[in-house]
């Protein structure tokens, strides 16, 4: 039976969709660098999300590449209450 995944990671295992999670947060980095924010801060989703890894990937590599600091990245599980919880 023909399947596919939406948003994961399938090791090219199955077809599969997903948006550019690293052009998107690239994208957003670009924006508020631009703004003359000396850096930003990454709360992510779970570590486990292959989703929000592509995104922390890109965030920390955007930084690096514009020469500005790279905070650590704060991890949450996607709900509001662990975005607000992070120092």
């Amino acid at each position: 039976m023909p399947s596919g995944v939406a948003d994961g990671d399938t090791g090219h295992r199955y077809p599969h969709v997903d948006f550019d999670q690293a052009h998107g947060a690239h994208s957003v980095l670009a924006h508020l660098l631009g703004l003359g924010h000396r850096t930003v801060w990454h709360v992510a989703g779970p570590r486990d999300s292959f989703a929000a890894r592509r995104r922390a990937e890109s965030w920390r590599s955007t930084l690096a590449d514009s020469g500005a600091p790279v905070p650590g990245v704060l991890y949450g599980d996607w709900t509001a209450e662990s975005g607000y919880s992070r120092p």
